[in-house]
């Protein structure tokens, strides 16, 4: 997962901030008028990018601590999205129980809680 995000995020903001002195060389050096504006929307989407590879970086990555991920994430990826949203947006119940040889287990928002229920009978 680190590598893909390396890459994912590396590589964009890298531009990113190459940009900066080119426009720079641009407007100084060549003396040539370039609009404010666009070192603003360059940055802006190559900044934009780089939050977006932070995002791909860890929902692409396995999120099963047995089992290790793919080269490009890509299968972790389409696993990976529909709980992320479910999880943001909250789809469905909040709540939800479920009863199992006396282990009630019970999934409030993203976290598991395990309650042991003992029926003691007398």
């Amino acid at each position: 997962m680190i590598s893909r995000m390396g890459f994912s995020v590396g590589i964009p903001l890298f531009i990113g901030l190459l940009f900066f002195p080119f426009f720079y060389y641009l407007k100084v050096v060549l003396k040539i008028d370039v609009p404010t504006w666009v070192p603003f929307i360059v940055s802006f989407f190559f900044f934009g990018t780089a939050l977006l590879g932070v995002s791909y970086g860890i929902v692409s990555s396995s999120w099963d601590p047995m089992r290790e991920g793919s080269l490009l994430g890509w299968n972790e990826a389409q696993k990976n999205w529909p709980v992320f949203w479910q999880s943001l947006w909250g789809g469905g119940s909040r709540e939800k129980e479920v009863m199992l040889a006396g282990v009630t287990c019970r999934r409030e928002y993203s976290h598991i809680h395990i309650y042991v229920r003992m029926d003691l009978k007398v």
